[in-house]
């Protein structure tokens, strides 16, 4: 059950004396800064684990602020997570079953790509509330005892799409005057490492891992071999935010960080109580060090604000602790608003004085690129960590470091001129990036940012035969990088152009580099599958999704409108309800009219259509009687902003049947078994607005006949492709494998392979079983629950009680306000509401009674045994030479040989033809693609026919063919 209490106040009253022993600072460990590049650090102190942990313990908030921020969050996440149940046991869950060839395991099964089974088995809810109801009442909580422990808690979800904070608390600001590291005793720096496979890389061959550190080659840390300390130690450990589901991938995103230095923000740090302090490091040449998890308070304006003296730790402690007195930005902005919605009445002076121990129930970046861009943007922060600005993807030096002779710590040459100065600003390399001979989807010279969406080019394997390279960086570039660049549009003619050129020089075999793509815009991504897939029909190609059906949604469901709809109609119920409302109870329909219409402006959801209708309704009260016609003039306009609005809960999905019919999935509940829990409720499943863009009639037109030529086709992934990546491949991928296995005779089905390198390493058997090609498919990650989720509930709810109460139904205001009260609260430290996954996705190819995709392990194909380094993000990220060889280690994995390409074709398209350089191959396009089939051809054309034009889905969307997601045909 929701949370519920009388009062937003909180009971202050309750804060104790900080403890005199805990945060113990000195003059030894104080380390000490100057000015650099204008960023000015007054130092910080270096302190060991337990040290650390201390002074962390010694800031408190009020109970209240704790129990409540708790409660909310439980509520929140019931109501609205999409695998609020199946966390809590995902193998306890039916319907289960998948359609052959399938047979995927289940995370947290033996075969679930993680080794601690335990942990996957979360029980969100349930824990939020015992943990709240578990702390000592009336007196202050540390942070270490309930919100530090809800950063282990959520990363145990191994979920990317869930961040509780979404955008930061003041608690978060308050720890990220702590930075956490593993350092070097020795070298006094962060420890960096590198790894790499012994022996030739060769598909499917074994991995075994060398770690170096310092240019020697470590043989074990504590003990064991360092792989299994680092999986130990960080991997399974849910102190540390690795959100992917199975523990490959998590060792490809640590080993990024762990290039740079090992550091995290103190707000992104679990329970750090199973770690051991300090640990003894053996390398092969004899030589040892030992390395100790340590904290740095960094006094960075600390020491200003707090006026404390330097080394007085309970001071600056305490100092922390007075910013948790108040409320975070979201809290502070709505209770106001909330209190009038909750009681919407004019406020007597006793309800300003009301005072209770806990708060009323009122009405989206991975943590570690949090650390990366503080060590972008903070030459102090390196400094204190000992990581040059080099070895930090982004920065000046780093774009610098790639554009030199002498690349460090790779050594390889690039073919670049000498670097610029330290005081220059970087440039973007041409020749480096070869801008010439790739057909970029946005030119890097073209963004702000020397951002792009990809490329393409011709490349040969080491028997010199063709492939195509398709790399996507990511399914979405933010504003400044973009910089206006029509995505879905320059996908089309990037592959219009990708075809082009392999039709025109034979080529059947398409390497797609999607390392490092964390996704995007899921449009896209379907866009991509259906230009894999140009005669597949939307029912076919466009995935099924359901969101959970919480309390809320019933509540709001139970409301009866019949009693004020009839009202409406009725002229004789109307002049009765007329007749009773005295200037006494017009009064209180003005007051609570104006208290709903001062919440709703505060909140800022009303429009200026709502705003003049509420104007109106309070000129009409201004009587001292309302006349028959007037009330129901005020009746039929309120009924009809009401009817307007619709499901709220459904305001913003545009779901579809799988015919293209628009509909709410909300009108059919269905009842499934989840993490062991029965008769869990979901919405009908649907298809997405997002699926349906990339089926216009525009869509359609720009891919008629677009036909390619490619037999063969590779995703090259880390496991770390995720969300609209794992949308877009995956999708592609098992439609290959069914319709493959099912001997579909329509069209040529090209035969898909995922490749994937690093992860644990070991023979092939053994990196694949913990290794994902994809991560985190979900469904959509919503990050502005306000926006999409509330401001609709809050509008309904405002509307709906307004019309109750001129209508006099009583039965109807009394279900609304239960409705009201089960809105979850803002959490009382948060600037904005949670992110959460908010819908499921379920892979068409896998059946209708499979899992969602989320909880299944979909182990890669192929193992590269090998790691890489500056092959991910932009093109003034990359190391050149690295890609190049990546790319020759997964073409061993085609199959079948490709066409050999004589020297004089392969400068020829290299060089660009059109105005723009570097966008386009010479050569003309081969006629009608014969080589698709006329049956191919003449199929085409009859779906096109079928499909009509229709302005951002306004009418049905037609389905060619109406056969089901799960044909046998």
């Amino acid at each position: 059950m929701p949370f519920r209490s009388a009062s937003w106040l909180l009971h202050l009253a309750c804060i104790a004396a900080v403890g005199q022993a805990g945060c113990q600072l000195s003059n030894r460990s104080y380390r000490k800064l100057i000015t650099i590049q204008d960023t000015n650090f007054t130092g910080a102190f270096e302190l060991d684990l337990n040290a650390g942990v201390s002074c962390i313990r010694e800031v408190t908030t009020p109970w209240g602020a704790a129990f409540q921020s708790m409660h909310a969050l439980a509520d929140f996440y019931e109501q609205f997570y999409a695998f609020r149940t199946i966390c809590r046991d995902p193998p306890n869950s039916s319907p289960q079953a998948e359609a052959s060839p399938f047979n995927y395991g289940i995370f947290g099964s033996a075969r679930g790509g993680s080794l601690d089974l335990e942990a996957a088995k979360v029980d969100l809810i349930g824990t939020l509330r015992t943990r709240a109801d578990g702390l000592g009442k009336d007196r202050p909580v540390s942070i270490m005892d309930w919100y530090v422990p809800l950063n282990s808690l959520f990363n145990r979800l191994r979920d990317a799409h869930v961040n509780f904070r979404n955008g930061g608390t003041k608690v978060d600001a308050v720890l990220n005057s702590f930075i956490f590291c593993l350092k070097d005793d020795i070298t006094k720096k962060a420890v960096t490492v590198k790894v790499a496979a012994q022996g030739p890389v060769m598909p499917d061959m074994e991995a075994v891992p060398s770690f170096s550190a310092d240019g020697r080659r470590m043989t074990s840390i504590d003990g064991i071999e360092p792989m299994r300390w680092f999986q130990t130690n960080l991997l399974e450990n849910s102190a540390f935010s690795y959100p992917f589901k199975s523990v490959g991938p998590r060792a490809n995103h640590m080993l990024r960080l762990g290039s740079m230095g090992f550091a995290w923000l103190g707000s992104n740090i679990g329970d750090v109580s199973n770690l051991k302090p300090t640990v003894k490091v053996d390398f092969e040449d004899g030589s040892e060090t030992t390395w100790s998890w340590t904290w740095l308070l960094v006094l960075k304006d600390l020491g200003r604000l707090s006026r404390c003296s330097l080394t007085n730790g309970t001071c600056y402690m305490e100092w922390m602790t007075g910013t948790l007195d108040t409320p975070g930005s979201l809290y502070e902005t709505g209770k106001e608003a909330w209190e009038l919605l909750l009681k919407p009445r004019v406020a007597s002076p006793a309800d300003s004085s009301e005072q209770a121990s806990v708060l009323s129930n009122v009405l989206p970046q991975i943590p570690d690129e949090d650390m990366i861009s503080m060590l972008r943007q903070e030459p102090g922060v390196r400094e204190l960590l000992g990581i040059a600005e080099e070895q930090v993807p982004g920065s000046h030096a780093h774009i610098r470091s790639l554009t030199s002779k002498d690349l460090e710590p790779l050594g390889v040459e690039l073919g670049a001129g000498p670097p610029p100065g330290d005081d220059e600003e970087p440039t973007f390399n041409t020749s480096l990036h070869r801008l010439a001979s790739r057909i970029w989807m946005l030119n890097p010279e073209d963004s702000p940012a020397t951002a792009t969406y990809g490329f393409f080019e011709i490349k040969t394997d080491a028997k010199g035969h063709a492939y195509v390279l398709l790399k996507l960086t990511r399914f979405y570039l933010t504003e400044m990088e973009g910089a206006g660049f029509e995505y879905m549009q320059g996908f089309i003619d990037l592959w219009k152009k990708l075809v082009s050129v392999a039709r025109q020089h034979g080529i059947k075999r398409l390497l797609v580099d999607v390392v490092g793509n964390s996704g995007g815009y899921v449009n896209y991504a379907y866009l991509f599958v259906r230009a894999l897939f140009p005669e597949l029909p939307f029912a076919t190609i466009c995935n099924e999704y359901d969101r959970p059906v919480g309390s809320l949604y019933e509540s709001w469901h139970s409301v009866d409108p019949k009693q004020f709809l009839n009202v409406l109609n009725d002229s004789v119920a109307i002049r009765n309800r007329a007749s009773v409302l005295t200037a006494e109870r017009l009064d209180d329909l003005q007051a609570v009219t104006r208290a709903l219409t001062s919440a709703g402006m505060s909140l800022d959801i009303f429009d200026d259509e709502q705003m003049e209708l509420l104007s109106s309704v309070l000129d009409d009260l201004d009587m001292l009687t309302i006349a028959p016609e007037d009330l129901q003039d005020i009746l039929v306009k309120l009924a009809a902003a009401l009817k307007s609005f619709g499901n709220p809960f459904a305001q913003y999905l545009n779901a579809f049947t799988a015919k293209g019919t628009e509909f709410d999935p909300y009108k059919q509940i269905e009842v499934m078994t989840r993490g062991g829990v029965e008769n869990v409720k979901f919405t009908a499943k649907y298809r997405v607005e997002d699926c349906a863009l990339a089926f216009t009639q525009d869509m359609i037109d720009a891919l008629d006949e677009v036909y390619h030529p490619f037999e063969e086709i590779i995703f090259l992934t880390d496991g770390l492709c995720g969300s609209s990546c794992d949308t877009a491949l995956r999708t592609s991928y098992l439609i290959s494998k069914r319709l493959k296995q099912k001997n579909w005779q329509r069209m040529k089905i090209p035969r898909i392979d995922f490749v994937t390198w690093g992860g644990l390493g070991g023979n092939a058997e053994q990196a694949k079983s913990t290794l994902s090609a994809t991560s985190f498919p979900g469904g959509n990650v919503q990050s502005d629950a306000m926006y999409s989720v509330y401001n609709p509930v809050f509008l309904t709810a405002m509307f709906g009680y307004l019309l109750a109460k001129f209508a006099g139904a009583e039965k109807q205001m009394h279900q609304l306000d239960e409705f009201k009260y089960e809105v979850p609260q803002y959490p009382y430290y948060a600037s904005k509401l949670p992110q959460y996954s908010q819908s499921a996705l379920y892979q068409n190819m896998l059946g209708s009674d499979a899992l969602p995709a989320e909880y299944l392990f979909f182990q890669t194909d192929v193992y590269l045994p090998e790691w890489y380094y500056g092959v991910r993000g932009m093109p003034q990220e990359w190391n050149e030479s690295e890609l190049d060889r990546m790319h020759q280690d997964a073409a061993r994995a085609f199959r079948q040989e490709g066409i050999f390409l004589g020297a004089s074709v392969m400068q020829a398209t290299s060089q660009p033809s059109g105005p723009g350089e570097g966008q386009g191959f010479p050569g003309a396009r081969v006629g009608a693609y014969a080589l698709a089939g006329v049956a191919a051809v003449s199929l085409v054309m009859a779906c096109a026919a079928l499909y009509v034009a229709r302005p951002r889905l306004q009418s049905h969307l037609p389905v060619c063919g109406e056969e089901s997601s799960t044909s046998d045909e």
